[in-house]
């Protein structure tokens, strides 16, 4: 490859990757021109190709179809040129690209015909690399034709092969596939650990459009665990970014994805405003999938609203467009909806029409879907409307499993009011009462967290206002500064640090969120027992609850506070405080109050000393041993955890030491690796970032940490951290 060559297409990608399209448009064109010139017909078609991947991005961000054509165009120039090139990676390269670019276009059988060519040279040639690449493209065109399983399949094949062999590109595509494959088929448990993969990747590699896709999946992601703050700060970042390089197809993700935060926080209002942006404002970007999804949110807001032919013509276009696609699990949710607003007018025989074509889709996907407990009710709300009683109850007591099985508490009140009615109807007077105690009870629960979310919405609407004038701040401090700086240098070394500060800043925020966890769980658990309690007056069990819930909240506040103030740092230099780790530790104890208890652990912690540091990162570090010490320990023998210190005459050496499961001895170089993972997620949940984490912080204070352990015996970590 000449020097001219392989700069312009460094320059291409470099374009690409931030998202500067006009630049990277004008670069391939000219050099395309040169290619044709040289008589190089290897140069030509990797050209043609590269040209092809810029209109097909240029579509994605415009939305306009006059550059899926050029994409088409460029790509079967390439293939034109495949007898002329006599190097067979090559050849398979140009099949796999193109095919992308058919997929793209929605021409599938083209596209599965030139991965299978790629295929069969990459085995013929050994070009491992090249096969994994195809894979890729097979991921894309299962995607499309929504066949998720097998997708997925293919995406882990390349994620444990680019991990394997670091390679970050493919390593980032496969992420991304996973992790918006899991958002596609509801799997919202699995999506954290891959997507917070994605964001470290693509910020690592400046990749601006997948850094996008990442916030936009982890919103998704806390979204599901109830965790609203988080998902609108990533929904807002994700739109900020977006609308910077005006990527049509992302605003339209993120206005989609806002408006179905606020219908869960009951703010109709601003989620039918978001929607309505969307839907007028993107047509021509929106995935069609995504559409489904849109047609069917403003069809449930305007039921709600009691606007029924409105609700009925958005979900009668989300039926068409989803029967167009062959989008199953859609389909049957459009049918369900039909069918919801058939029985509420009392038009019962569409109702039961609409449910049993639901029934027949449900079928063919073998009852798997995430909503196919909503169908059930529905099945047992038309029931008894019609005063089929035992049918009622054959629907409803199928329908409440499944509730209780994904803890969908709406879904469960409605279960008991069918079920409780249905008994009464056949005056099982008893049961219809016991029934109906469950329905009140979740109802009064659902009541105060409908409250709480209300709170949440109005903290949201604060802090984004709060966000907003800290930017505004932000840019005036900032070109005062730079008014400041006499010298270039001096700008690129600040800029430097702060870009720094920034990706260490992100890794240990997404680490830290899984620490915030205990606090919360001990709020959660003990307002329930609370709420339980407050029919008799306050007795003290009661007053030492609120002293709990008080304790958790204050500490929750001052790791967020703290937090705050690491967000601000631009180096290491930054002022440290006097921190007694005597105090750090009880925090830790006191967070896992709950857990402690669970396990019956024995925790013995000798007098330790004060010290220089960041009281949030020190109780990051002790909260992550602790932690592990307690989650890796033996079935059948409780945790014993001792925490000592050895003094020498310049530095302390902290030891924590468990009678846990103990680390193997081929493992132990790797503990400290970020992502590393000694178990599988099913034995053992984290991010694999606890104890790289760990590491950074006993380096940000100036110490090191290290560790011993034998298998089946326990493990025994050491920090050593200098003296005052």
């Amino acid at each position: 490859m000449t020097k001219s060559k392989h700069t312009s297409f460094q320059k291409i990608e470099l374009a690409l990757k931030q998202c500067e399209l006009a630049t990277a448009f004008e670069v391939g064109q000219k050099t395309l021109e040169q290619a044709k010139a040289s008589n190089d017909d290897e140069w030509l078609a990797e050209a043609y190709l590269m040209m092809a991947n810029i209109c097909k991005k240029k579509a994605q961000h415009s939305g306009k179809p006059s550059y899926n054509e050029q994409a088409l165009f460029n790509a079967m120039e390439a293939l034109k040129l495949i007898p002329k090139i006599h190097t067979p990676t090559l050849q398979a390269d140009i099949y796999t690209a193109t095919s992308h670019v058919y997929i793209n276009h929605q021409d599938m059988n083209k596209g599965y015909e030139l991965i299978e060519k790629s295929l069969t040279l990459c085995e013929e040639i050994e070009y491992t690399k090249g096969k994994y690449n195809a894979y890729m493209s097979l991921v894309g065109l299962y995607a499309l034709q929504n066949n998720f399983s097998t997708a997925l399949d293919y995406a882990f094949e390349c994620y444990h092969y680019a991990n394997e062999n670091d390679d970050k590109s493919l390593l980032m595509r496969s992420l991304h596939s996973i992790s918006s494959l899991y958002i596609a088929t509801l799997q919202y448990q699995d999506i954290f650990e891959y997507a917070k993969q994605l964001l470290v990747l693509a910020q690592l590699l400046e990749d601006k459009e997948v850094t996008i896709v990442a916030l936009i999946n982890l919103s998704v992601a806390f979204g599901s665990t109830g965790d609203y703050k988080n998902c609108m700060i990533h929904l807002m970042d994700a739109l900020k970014k977006s609308e910077a390089i005006n990527h049509r197809s992302n605003i339209a993700k993120c206005h989609g994805n806002i408006g179905t935060l606020y219908t869960f926080l009951s703010n109709n209002e601003e989620a039918l405003k978001h929607y309505e942006i969307v839907y007028n404002e993107y047509p021509d970007v929106i995935d069609k999938r995504d559409e489904t999804a849109l047609l069917v949110n403003l069809g449930d807001l305007y039921f709600g609203r009691g606007e029924f032919e409105l609700a009925n013509t958005y979900y009668t276009l989300c039926l068409e467009l989803a029967t167009l696609i062959n989008f199953n699990e859609r389909i049957a949710i459009a049918l369900v909806n039909k069918s919801q607003l058939a029985n509420v007018q009392k038009k019962y025989e569409e109702a039961l029409k609409y449910a049993l074509q639901a029934q027949e889709v449900y079928d063919k996907l073998n009852h798997e879907a995430a909503d196919y407990h909503a169908h059930l009710i529905n099945m047992a709300e038309i029931f008894l409307a019609q005063e089929d009683f035992q049918q009622a109850i054959k629907y409803g007591e199928k329908g409440q499993k499944l509730c209780l099985l994904k803890n969908a508490k709406h879904h469960l009140a409605e279960v008991y009011d069918v079920l409780s009615n249905a008994h009464l109807g056949l005056k099982n007077f008893e049961v219809a009462l016991a029934f109906r105690n469950k329905y009140m009870e979740l109802k009064h629960e659902l009541l105060d967290e409908q409250k709480y979310y209300q709170i949440i919405d109005m903290q949201i609407a604060y802090e984004t206002e709060k966000k907003e004038k800290e930017i505004e701040i932000l840019v005036k401090e900032n070109k005062y500064q730079a008014l400041l700086l006499e010298k270039g240098n001096q700008i690129e070394s600040q800029n430097e640090l702060l870009k720094q500060a920034n990706q260490e800043l992100q890794q240990f925020t997404y680490a830290a969120s899984h620490d915030l966890k205990e606090p919360l769980r001990m709020i959660g658990s003990y307002t329930t027992l609370l709420e339980h309690r407050l029919k008799d007056q306050l007795n003290d069990s009661t007053k030492e609850f609120m002293k709990y819930i008080s304790s958790g909240v204050h500490r929750m506040n001052k790791l967020l506070e703290d937090l705050l103030k690491y967000a601000t740092l631009l180096n290491n230099n930054h002022q440290t405080d006097t921190v007694n780790l005597n105090h750090v530790v009880q925090d830790v104890l006191d967070n896992f109050h709950l857990k402690i208890k669970e396990t019956q652990a024995q925790i013995e912690v000798s007098e330790l000393p004060i010290i220089q540091g960041y009281p949030s990162q020190l109780l990051q570090l002790f909260q992550n041993l602790i932690s592990n010490a307690i989650k890796f320990r033996k079935n059948d023998t409780p945790p014993q955890i001792f925490i000592t210190v050895k003094e020498d005459p310049n530095q302390y050496v902290i030891k924590i030491k468990d009678n846990g499961i103990g680390i193997p001895a081929e493992f132990q170089k790797k503990v400290f690796d970020i992502f590393y993972r000694l178990h599988h997620r099913q034995e053992y949940e984290g991010t694999g970032i606890g104890l790289a984490l760990c590491q950074k912080i006993a380096i940000k204070h100036g110490g090191i940490i290290w560790m011993e352990s034998e298998e089946n015996v326990g493990t025994q970590f050491f920090i050593s951290l200098p003296k005052v």
